[in-house]
């Protein structure tokens, strides 16, 4: 955890939006991020399958996106779900194939824009 603050105490928004060699996400080091960043953005990648459940770990996020990416779920349950990131205000999802939302949305208080396209 060190590193980050030390290499880059300032850190708030990180963008790999449009890589299509973002595969998959760096779940060991996602968290290392966790009190600092606030935007995270991964549109237009070459993510799939279920999202990492890393990203909940990110306390401060208010704004995740994550359109057009080849996600198909994500994470749920009173401890892995997005409910727990407290300070999301933008969730951008359209452009996946996600078929379901996780019933816990509906606890997400400070969400303001959902896309869902």
């Amino acid at each position: 955890k060190e590193i980050v603050n030390v290499c880059c105490p300032n850190l708030r928004e990180i963008n790999v939006g449009r890589n299509p060699l973002l595969t998959t996400l760096p779940s060991m080091e996602i968290p290392l991020f966790g009190k600092y960043i606030t935007s995270l953005w991964l549109d237009d990648c070459s993510l799939s399958g279920p999202l990492p459940e890393c990203i909940v770990s990110l306390e401060k996020l208010e704004v995740l996106r994550l359109s057009y990416n080849k996600i198909t779920k994500l994470p749920s349950g009173k401890k892995k779900g997005l409910h727990r990131m407290k300070h999301l205000k933008v969730l951008c999802l359209d452009g996946n194939e996600i078929e379901d939302l996780p019933e816990e949305m509906a606890k997400m208080k400070s969400l303001e824009t959902l896309l869902l396209r």
